[in-house]
Parts: C-alpha cells; sequence; structure tokens
C-alpha cells in the first residue's frame, strides 16, 4: 500500500483516531463522519496504514456504504 498525502486536518483525524484505538481503555471501535469531500475515505486509509505498523495480528475493517 502506498503512502497517503493527507491534508493537516486529515493528519490530525488520522492521530487522533490511531490515538483512542490504541489506548488500552479507550474503544475498539471508531466511527468516522464528516461532510461530503472532507476526505473520509483518504482519513480512513491513513489510519489503516498506521494501524498496520508494527502489527502481527490481522486488522479486521467493516467499511459501510451507501
Amino acid at each position: 500500500m502506498s503512502a497517503v498525502n493527507l491534508a493537516q486536518f486529515q493528519e490530525a483525524a488520522v492521530r487522533h483516531i490511531v490515538h483512542q484505538l490504541r489506548d488500552a481503555k479507550g474503544s475498539r471501535r471508531m466511527l468516522l463522519a464528516d461532510e461530503v469531500g472532507l476526505g473520509k475515505t483518504i482519513v480512513a486509509q491513513g489510519v489503516i496504514q498506521a494501524m498496520l505498523k508494527r502489527r502481527r495480528r490481522p486488522l479486521t475493517v467493516i467499511y459501510l456504504c451507501s
């Protein structure tokens, strides 16, 4: 998977989501919702890439679309 070029607000979202998901006391689930055209798919790709780093177990991703 190639690196994703993120806007500054998207990078902040990725960092926040990854921090929450990696927190031992945090939730194992996250819902990403934003306005149309702000790059939810790009943010999700950034989160997946970040979560795969240093990971040895499989990563389950559920993608819902209308």
